[in-house]
């Protein structure tokens, strides 16, 4: 509130601190008899309405509602690392400032994979584990001999050959371990 004193005509403009609206009459005047030209404004923070966009990120609690000062915690998706700090303001301008940055992890850098039979692959947010040449994918990728095929170490009984099958041909041998099939491609 700026103005000099209470006498009549005395103009008293309203206005509020960065992060704050105004509610109410801009100006008010004082009126002959004493009294001012309406009611004294008030200042409320302002509201951040719009969330914001991070690439494989997200606010922790979207739903709620954000005003000037507030803080809302950030959060990456899976697979992505956050590079800067996790927690963002609602700014006077009505927008979260300092955002950071998700940024995808190379889970290959960690040996994610079994070096011994596979090649580890990154991707955006994920990675998989392909096969060396004269291995072949199960629940882990295992050379087969090391799965007894050709010591004879499965009965035969276990291993079972489709032949007529269009979608399985006869280089497809199919093993039931204990009520688990496990598939393998001869390469």
């Amino acid at each position: 509130m700026s103005g000099g004193g209470r006498s009549y005509g005395t103009i008293v403009r309203f206005e509020c601190d960065p992060g704050y609206e105004r509610d109410g009459l801009p100006t008010l005047i004082c009126m002959s008899n004493g009294t001012w030209s309406g009611e004294v404004p008030t200042c409320s923070r302002k509201q951040c309405h719009s969330l914001p966009k991070i690439k494989n990120g997200f606010l922790v609690d979207e739903e709620f509602e954000y005003f000037f000062d507030d803080e809302a915690r950030v959060q990456c998706q899976r697979g992505y690392k956050l590079l800067g700090n996790s927690i963002v303001r609602c700014g006077p301008d009505q927008i979260f400032e300092d955002l950071p940055v998700c940024e995808d992890i190379d889970e290959c850098a960690n040996s994610q994979c079994d070096l011994a039979s596979t090649e580890c692959t990154n991707m955006p947010g994920a990675f998989y584990c392909k096969c060396m040449k004269g291995f072949s994918p199960v629940l882990e990728c295992r050379n087969m001999a090391d799965l007894g095929l050709s010591s004879g170490g499965v009965p035969d009984e276990a291993i079972t050959v489709s032949s007529s099958q269009e979608e399985n041909p006869k280089e497809v041998i199919v093993a039931n371990f204990y009520e688990r099939k496990i598939f393998f491609m001869d390469s």
